[in-house]
């Protein structure tokens, strides 16, 4: 103990010399400034871009792109473009694709909010293009050229659908980590009606842990030909997996209708399948939401199944097939092909489809580039403007 007290007090008195020192800055030691915040200075230095057009200011109008969402709000960037320019342009918004609707008629209400915003700060709105490489409401100008229905045939049938106007949610659902709700009215797509908000807080270890769900009816069959549309955006950039499910929850298959991408802006996704044995039986398309922390917004969701023959005048009447022997019930002339010592013939009678008749065959010995074995048909020469459809039967020893 008479030790302790020795070294404590030994502690304290060198505590008492140390204290006492005078402070002296060491001149020697310097740190340069970081270049960023030099970076961030020099720019800072600068006025506004349009005080530096000099003499020119009277011919030159300086303006910048920006998206009608961002300005509109008044945030940074409305504050950034009144400072920097004399003039604006719509980045999207004032394309066709966001101002046309399926039917024609035009959605200004954005156009009108940002021409006035934009006029009370004093800048110019320079118009947008009047046609563009992208960005078109496609489902208005196929209408326009979209054949005349003169009678019965194929027709592609809805089987469900979901514009989210009402809070029935008897043919959707979700997991407990994607959490559903619904956008004010004028929020939906082209800013019309409502949305289904559905939120995935966190990224989670596997997408399949965050998933929304479509169901309907009835459970799909092998063969048949299903057509998924929707529109799509997210707060963020993302992309995400669908899976086949037979109820939601129960598994089935990894991939269904493809991978779906979504953005700030609405896009329309549109994608089409053959039932396959992996998917058949299920009755459920699974979105997995969980690899991106966002909220994703769904509008206008609709499934529609192929019916060859038609439900009620739901489709053009079809000419003759322009392909002449598509039997193979007396031979298979017309038909051909090459490459990679590949064969082409006649199955015996009962092979065809259904177990009855003839069918052509094809056989490719190896695996190689998908170019590299081919079948072809020569018929005449297509006609501009004309609609045609391809229908088949097929199947292969393998998958």
């Amino acid at each position: 103990m008479k030790s302790l007290y020795k070294i404590g007090f030994c502690v304290a008195g060198l505590s008492l010399i140390t204290s006492c020192t005078d402070y002296e800055p060491l001149d020697n030691f310097q740190v340069e400034k970081p270049e960023s915040i030099a970076n961030q200075e020099e720019l800072n230095s600068y006025d506004a871009l349009k005080t530096y057009l000099g003499e020119d200011a009277s011919n030159i109008t300086l303006g910048a792109a920006v998206s009608i969402q961002e300005y509109n709000t008044k945030g940074v960037m409305y504050r950034l473009v009144n400072s920097n320019f004399q003039e604006v342009t719509a980045g999207y918004g004032m394309k066709h694709g966001a101002v046309v609707r399926e039917d024609g008629s035009l959605n200004l209400a954005d156009v009108g909010k940002f021409l006035e915003t934009a006029n009370a700060a004093g800048l110019s709105v320079y118009g947008h293009t009047l046609v563009w490489h992208a960005n078109q409401n496609a489902e208005y100008l196929n209408s326009t050229i979209a054949p005349t229905v003169t009678g019965g045939g194929p027709s592609w049938d809805e089987v469900t659908s979901a514009d989210f106007e009402t809070d029935e949610a008897a043919n959707y659902e979700s997991n407990v980590n994607a959490v559903i709700s619904y956008t004010a009215d004028g929020e939906g797509a082209d800013g019309e009606g409502r949305a289904l908000a559905v939120t995935n807080e966190e990224v989670r270890a596997n997408d399949w842990e965050s998933q929304f769900f479509l169901k309907f009816s009835p459970p799909m069959v092998v063969g048949e030909e299903y057509e998924l549309t929707m529109d799509v955006r997210s707060d963020v950039d993302a992309s995400f997996a669908t899976q086949a499910h037979i109820q939601p929850g129960e598994y089935k298959h990894w991939d269904f209708f493809g991978a779906i991408p979504s953005s700030p802006e609405w896009t329309t996704f549109t994608k089409r399948i053959i039932v396959s044995e992996e998917v058949a039986g299920t009755s459920t398309i699974a979105f997995n939401l969980g690899t991106v922390a966002t909220t994703y917004y769904f509008d206008n969701i609709s499934l529609k199944k192929y019916n060859e023959e038609g439900s009620g005048g739901g489709g053009p009447a079809l000419d003759p097939s322009v392909i002449t022997n598509s039997d193979f019930e007396n031979s298979i002339d017309g038909w051909g092909g090459w490459g990679n010592g590949s064969t082409r013939e006649r199955s015996a009678e009962g092979e065809g489809y259904g177990g009855a008749g003839y069918a052509f065959t094809f056989t490719n010995p190896s695996a190689v580039n998908f170019w590299e074995a081919q079948i072809a048909y020569d018929f005449p020469i297509l006609e501009m403007g004309a609609t045609y459809v391809l229908n088949f039967k097929v199947k292969a020893n393998t998958a």
